[in-house]
C-alpha cells in the first residue's frame, strides 16, 4: 500500500535505503552541480519518492510548513505546488534573500539563527513525518489555528500525470481529548494498509484509508515526568516500524513495545504476539531512535534495533517474534535482548 519506491515514509525503514551511494573518488562538487529549489523553510524532514508513472517519471513529494510541492526526481525541477494556508508563504525572492543571509553568517550565528527560525514554526508546524501511497496521496498531519491535529490527505487531480496539480481529499480530525497538546511523531501503514499515527503523549491511533473507522490506545507505563510539550522530555519522540505480519514498533521513554493490529484493533495482548520490554536509558530522556527491523526470510533471526540511552549509546536488538526456546537471555537484561553492542561512531 506504500508508494513502490526507495523512500515512501519518513524515517519509516530505519533511514536506509537500496540506492546506491557515490562512487569512485571524493572531489568538491563545482558551484553549477549544486541544484536547489527555493521551497521555503522546514519542508518536513525527508522526501519522498512516488512510484512510477506510466511514462516511467517519478516525483519527489516534499512540503510541509506552507506548501506541498512535487519535484522531477531527476531535475528536482518544482511541478506543481499546493499552499497549505495559515501560516506565512515563503516565496522565491524572500528565501533566496534567507539562504544568502544564512551564507554569510558564521557557525554561531548559523545556530542562532536557525533556533530563532525553530522557535517561530515550532508551535506552527504542520508536520514531519508523513507516508504516500501507492496511490500517491500524501498522508500528514496539520496543527489547527485552534491547536487540534488533523490527518490530511493530499492527492492529485490526474494521477498518471506528473506534473498533475494537488488536491486536498480528505481530514480527520484526531479527538481533542486524544491529542491533550501533543504532536504526532510517526506515521506508517501496517501490511493490510491501516494507517498508524502516534503522537507525542503515547497516544496510537489506527486509521482506516477512507478515515471511516479508527481504533484509539494509549501507550501503558507513562513516566510522571514525561511532558508531551517538551520534545527530550516527550513520552514518545520516534517513528514508528511496521513488519509484514501486522506489527508496530515504536519507542517510549523506557520501553520498546511490539503493538499488534489485529485486523480490528491494537492489541497488548502477548497472545496476539504484542510485547514491551525496556532498554538502558541512563539519561533519563529515552532512546532517540526509529525502531529498525532485521530478518526476513524463514531463515533468518527477525530482530527489531535501538540505540538504549547510555551516555555512550549502545545498539540493542530484540527478538521481534517468538524468542527462541533456548534462549537463555543476557545478564542484566530483558530476556527479549537479543544482543547488544557498543556504537562507536568509527572510533
Amino acid at each position: 500500500y506504500l508508494a513502490d519506491s526507495v523512500n515512501a515514509v519518513t524515517h519509516g525503514r530505519g533511514d536506509f535505503t537500496s540506492m546506491a551511494g557515490p562512487g569512485g573518488p571524493s572531489r568538491r562538487l563545482e558551484e553549477a552541480e549544486n541544484t536547489w529549489e527555493p521551497l521555503g523553510p522546514f519542508q518536513s524532514s525527508m522526501p519522498l519518492y512516488s512510484r512510477a508513472y506510466p511514462n516511467g517519471k517519478r516525483v519527489i513529494w516534499v512540503g510541509g510548513y506552507d506548501r506541498i510541492a512535487k519535484l522531477d526526481a531527476d531535475t528536482l525541477e518544482t511541478l506543481t505546488t499546493y499552499a497549505i494556508g495559515g501560516n506565512t508563504y515563503f516565496g522565491e525572492e524572500e528565501t533566496r534573500r534567507a539562504v544568502d543571509k544564512m551564507d554569510r553568517l558564521d557557525d554561531a550565528e548559523l545556530v542562532k539563527y536557525n533556533l530563532k527560525l525553530w522557535e517561530e514554526t515550532w508551535p506552527v508546524l504542520p508536520s514531519w513525518y508523513r507516508v504516500l501511497s501507492q496511490d500517491n496521496e500524501l498522508y500528514m498531519s496539520h496543527r489547527n489555528a485552534d491547536g487540534s491535529i488533523a490527518i490530511r490527505v493530499y492527492g492529485e487531480v490526474d494521477a498518471d500525470d506528473p506534473a498533475s496539480k494537488i488536491k486536498l481529499r480528505r481530514t480527520w480530525q484526531v479527538p481533542v481529548e486524544v491529542s491533550a497538546g501533543a504532536f504526532p511523531f510517526g506515521m506508517h501503514m501496517t501490511s493490510d494498509g491501516t494507517l498508524v499515527v502516534v503522537l507525542q503523549n503515547g497516544a496510537l491511533i489506527a486509521l482506516s484509508r477512507d478515515f471511516k473507522n479508527s481504533n484509539i490506545v494509549m501507550l501503558p507505563n507513562k513516566s510522571a515526568d514525561a511532558q508531551s510539550g517538551d520534545i527530550f522530555k516527550s513520552f514518545v519522540r520516534n517513528a514508528l516500524a511496521t513488519d509484514d505480519q501486522n506489527g508496530i514498533y515504536v519507542v517510549t521513554r523506557d520501553n520498546l513495545h511490539r503493538v499488534q493490529w489485529t485486523g480490528t484493533k491494537l492489541s497488548f495482548d502477548p497472545a496476539d504476539g504484542a510485547w514491551a520490554a525496556p532498554y538502558p536509558n541512563e539519561k533519563g530522556f529515552g532512546s532517540g531512535t526509529t525502531p529498525a527491523l532485521m530478518g526476513w526470510g524463514p531463515n533468518e533471526d527477525h530482530l527489531v534495533v535501538i540505540a538504549d540511552a547510555t551516555r555512550n549509546n549502545n545498539m540493542v536488538a530484540f527478538w521481534r517474534d517468538k524468542i527462541p526456546d533456548d534462549w537463555k537471555g543476557l545478564p542484566g537484561h530483558d530476556r527479549r535482548v537479543a544482543a547488544i553492542t557498543p556504537i562507536r561512531f568509527g572510533g
